[in-house]
C-alpha cells in the first residue's frame, strides 16, 4: 500500500511540471504571430496551420455483459443453486465483484482480479456460498471495472440476484373438478410462487398418475408441458394432476387430482336383437339392447317423449352391457301397431337418450283353403301340386313341411304320420303356397295330407283342416306296355299245357329282350348313382335297394341287418334294410339328394306300381328266385323269399275283413268314410319266387305274419 501511494504522488508531480512548460511555450511563441489574434493558438510567420485541441481525454475500459443482469437461484437441493455471470472488458483492466454494494467503493468483494482485453470472464454466484451466502430475497451485486494503472474506476454493471428457497404452489384448475354434460371443458392451469422468482413452467398428466418436471422446466417422459388450454375426452371420466417449477428451479408438490366427468352427448341406445315384431295373444318379444352410458331406463308404449305414454317396465342399465327386456302381448291392449320407446337417463349428467322399435299385436287366426279340396276320393295319381291359400299375409320364411297321415287299419282306428322328404314348395305370393310332391301318389291309396309350419307373422297357425284334406287315389290311367316275360310254355282255358304256335300267348314269342338294360350310370355327373332302364316304357329303376351300394359289379349291403349307415357309422335300426309298406314311400326322398337334383339327376322317384313290375318280371329259366332278374338287379336280396312292395293298394268293401272280399284290381274310387264303398287296404307285393302276392294285413311290419314262413319286405324305387 505504501509503495503504491508514493508512486501516485510521483506521477502527479511529473504531470504538473509538464503542463506548466507547455503553457509557457504556448504564450511565448504566440507573441511572434505579428499581431494576429488566435486564441490558444500559435503560428509561424507565413504559415497557416489548422486549429486543433492539443489535449485528449484518456481511453477507459468498458464491461460487455453477455449473461442476464437479473437471475434467480435457490439453496434447495435439486434446484438452481448457482448462476454464472459472463462478461468481458474492452481493455486490460482490473475488476471487483461486490455483494450488497451501492457503488464501487462499498459492499463485500466476493471476487476480483486482472482481466485481459476481450477475454471472456465467468463468475459463479452461489445461493448458499460458504463464505458469502446470498440472503433470501433480493441481492444487489455490482461488477466494477478499474484501470490497472491508476486504479480509477472505468465502468460498472449492477446485477439483481434473487434467492428463492420457497417452491411454488398449484392453486388453480380452471374449470375445476366437476360433471360436464353440455360441453367439453377447456382446462387452464396457473400457479403461485411466494419466494420471489415467480412460476416458470407447469407440467400435467392425464390418467391419475403423478406428473414430473425438471428444475429447468422440462417435463418428464409421461407428462405434458402446459402452454395453452387443453380439453379432456368426451364420454369419459378423466383425472388430471399438475406440478410447477419456479424460476429458481424449485419444484412444487403434485397437485390434488382434478376429476372431469364429461358426457356431453345423450345416451346412445343400440338394439342388438328383437325376437319378434309380431305378437299373438300369448307371446312376447325379447329385446336385447345396450346403452353407452350408465343410467336408469324405462320402456314405454305410444310415447312421444320419455315422460309420456304408458310405462311398461323400468330399471337400471350399465354402460355397454347388454340388457334383456321383454314386452308381452298382454301389455298391448288391442290388436294393432305400437311404437315402443326405450329411454335412458344418464346417472352422471341426467342427459336423456332414446330409441324406438315397433310391435304389432295380431290375435286373428288365419283361414286356409286347399286346392284340390279335401274329401276327393278319386284323386289322380299324378296330382303333384297342392295349393294352399290364406286370408291374410303369412310368414313366408317359416319352414313348411308336408307329411302323409296314413291309417294303419281298415277301420281307421289308428294312424301314423310319414314325412314326404322329396317334395318342394314355394310361396307364389304372401298368401299362396304351392306344394310339389314331384312324384306320383300310390294307386288306390287312402291318405290325409298334412302340411305343418304355416303361420302368420305373429305365429298364429291356421285352424286344423286335416280331416277335410282326406284323399283316395284312383289308378294310373296311362296304358302300360308289357314286355316279354321270358315264359316259353302255353296253356289252354283249363290251364292245361297247349301248343304255343298260333296261340298269341307270351310263350309263342321267344328270344325277345325284356327291354331292361344292365346296370349303368345314367348321369355322368353322378357316376355312383347306378340304374337299370326299361327301354320299352322309359321307366328308370334304381338298381340297388335301400341299404345297399354299388361296388362296381354288384350291390352290397352297407351295414349288418338291423343297423343303418348315418354317414359316419352304422346305427341300430330294427329290421333295416327291410321296411313296412309305409316306409317304402321313402323312395320319394331320392328326389332331394344331390343338392336337390335327385338320384341320378331324376326327381320323380317313387314306389313302382304293380303294373310297372309286370314290365320287368321274368318267368323264364329254371332258377326259382329270379322273377326279378339277377342280371339287371345284381345283389338284390333273394335268398329268403323276400317280397318287394308295390305302390298299388287293394280295396275291400268290408271294413272288418281283408281277405275274401278283395277286389284286387278295382279302379276305385275308394271312400273309407262311406261303409257301402271301398276301403283302401294293404299294398300288393312282388315275390322274387312267384311274382304277385296278396297284401299283408299288418301295414307297419317288415315281416309277414304267416306262421309257416316269415317273409321280409323291402322295396325297389322307380322314376318316371
Amino acid at each position: 500500500m505504501k509503495n503504491g501511494a508514493i508512486k501516485k504522488q510521483h506521477l502527479k508531480k511529473t504531470f504538473y511540471a509538464n503542463y506548466f512548460c507547455l503553457v509557457l511555450i504556448f504564450f511565448t511563441i504566440g507573441c511572434l504571430n505579428k499581431g494576429k489574434k488566435a486564441p490558444l493558438l500559435f503560428t509561424f510567420s507565413g504559415i497557416d496551420l489548422p486549429r486543433s485541441n492539443l489535449i485528449q481525454a484518456p481511453e477507459t475500459g468498458k464491461i460487455n455483459l453477455s449473461s442476464a443482469s437479473r437471475f434467480f437461484v435457490s439453496a434447495n437441493a435439486g434446484a438452481i443453486n448457482s448462476k454464472d455471470v459472463t462478461w468481458s472488458s474492452s481493455m486490460d483492466s482490473y475488476y471487483r465483484l461486490r455483494l450488497n454494494a451501492t457503488n464501487c467503493q462499498d459492499g463485500t468483494v466476493i471476487s476480483e482480479g486482472a482481466v485481459t482485453k476481450s477475454t471472456s470472464v465467468s463468475n459463479r454466484i452461489d445461493a448458499n456460498d460458504a463464505t458469502n451466502p446470498l440472503t433470501v430475497g433480493a441481492n444487489r451485486i455490482i461488477l466494477c471495472l478499474d484501470s490497472s494503472e491508476s486504479g480509477s474506476n472505468w465502468d460498472k454493471v449492477e446485477l439483481d440476484v434473487i434467492r428463492d428457497d420457497t417452491p411454488p404452489t398449484m392453486n388453480t384448475f380452471a374449470p375445476t373438478t366437476g360433471v360436464y354434460g353440455s360441453a367439453i371443458p377447456d382446462i387452464s392451469l396457473t400457479c403461485s410462487d411466494l419466494g420471489g422468482s415467480g412460476c416458470n413452467k407447469i407440467a400435467y398428466r392425464v390418467g391419475g398418475s403423478d406428473p414430473g418436471i425438471l428444475p429447468d422446466g422440462t417435463p418428464d417422459a409421461n407428462s405434458i408441458l402446459f402452454s395453452n388450454a387443453f380439453s379432456v375426452p368426451d364420454n369419459a371420466i378423466t383425472t388430471v394432476k399438475a406440478i410447477a417449477v419456479d424460476a429458481a428451479g424449485n419444484v412444487g408438490a403434485v397437485s390434488a387430482p382434478s376429476v372431469y366427468t364429461v358426457f356431453t352427448g345423450n345416451p346412445t341406445i343400440t338394439i342388438t336383437s328383437q325376437s319378434a315384431q309380431y305378437l299373438k295373444s300369448t307371446s312376447s318379444s325379447t329385446i336385447k339392447w345396450k346403452s353407452d352410458i350408465t343410467g336408469s331406463f324405462s320402456i314405454r308404449r305410444n310415447s312421444n317423449t320419455c315422460s309420456d305414454g304408458t310405462q311398461l317396465t323400468s330399471g337400471t342399465v350399465t354402460a355397454n352391457v347388454v340388457k334383456t327386456s321383454g314386452v308381452s302381448a298382454v301389455s298391448l291392449p288391442s290388436d294393432g301397431s305400437y311404437t315402443i320407446r326405450i329411454c335412458v337417463t344418464s346417472s352422471l349428467t341426467s342427459n336423456v337418450g332414446y330409441t324406438t322399435f315397433n310391435l304389432v299385436k295380431d290375435t286373428v287366426i288365419p283361414v286356409m283353403t286347399a286346392s284340390p279340396a279335401g274329401n276327393n276320393f278319386n284323386l289322380p295319381v299324378n296330382q303333384r301340386y297342392f295349393t294352399f291359400t290364406f286370408d291374410k299375409d303369412m310368414d313366408t320364411n317359416a319352414t313348411v313341411g308336408p307329411s302323409l297321415i296314413i291309417f294303419t287299419s281298415p277301420t281307421l282306428a289308428g294312424s301314423t304320420s310319414k314325412p314326404l322328404k322329396g317334395t318342394t314348395g314355394q310361396w307364389l305370393d304372401a298368401r299362396t303356397y304351392r306344394l310339389d310332391l314331384q312324384s306320383k301318389l300310390p294307386e288306390l291309396f287312402f291318405v290325409q295330407l298334412s302340411v305343418f309350419g304355416f303361420k302368420d307373422f305373429a305365429g298364429n297357425t291356421p285352424a286344423p283342416i286335416s280331416t277335410s284334406l282326406s284323399f283316395a287315389t284312383g289308378v294310373e290311367s296311362s296304358p302300360q306296355t308289357v314286355a316279354d316275360t321270358g315264359q316259353t310254355d302255353c296253356s289252354d282255358s283249363n290251364g292245361d299245357p297247349a301248343a304255343c304256335v298260333g296261340s298269341g300267348q307270351d310263350g309263342e314269342i321267344v328270344n325277345v329282350s325284356s327291354g331292361l338294360t344292365l346296370p349303368f350310370a345314367l348321369n355322368a355327373s353322378y357316376p355312383n348313382d347306378i340304374v337299370s332302364v326299361d327301354t320299352i316304357t322309359g321307366k328308370v329303376w334304381k338298381t340297388c335297394v335301400e341299404g345297399f351300394s354299388w361296388n362296381g359289379t354288384t350291390c352290397v349291403q352297407v351295414c349288418p341287418q338291423d343297423s343303418k349307415w348315418d354317414g359316419v357309422t352304422c346305427l341300430a335300426t330294427v329290421g333295416y334294410p327291410y321296411m313296412d309298406q309305409f316306409s317304402a314311400i321313402d323312395c320319394n326322398a331320392l328326389n332331394s339328394i344331390n343338392s336337390g337334383n335327385g338320384y341320378a339327376g331324376k326327381k320323380t322317384w317313387r314306389i313302382p306300381y304293380l303294373s310297372e313290375y309286370y314290365g320287368i318280371l321274368n318267368y323264364g329259366g329254371s332258377a326259382g328266385n329270379d322273377t326279378i332278374p339277377e342280371a339287371n338287379f345284381p345283389g338284390l336280396p333273394r335268398n329268403d323269399y323276400q317280397r318287394y312292395w308295390t305302390g298299388t293298394h287293394s280295396l275291400s268293401i268290408n271294413a272288418a275283413t281283408v281277405t275274401g272280399t278283395i277286389d284286387s284290381l278295382s279302379n276305385g274310387p275308394g271312400d273309407p268314410l262311406n261303409p257301402a264303398s271301398y276301403y283302401s287296404q294293404g299294398a300288393w307285393a312282388i315275390s322274387v319266387f312267384g311274382g304277385v302276392t296278396q297284401p299283408g294285413p299288418n301295414r307297419l311290419s317288415y315281416l309277414s305274419n304267416y306262421a309257416g314262413q316269415r317273409y321280409y319286405y323291402t322295396s325297389l324305387c322307380l322314376a318316371d
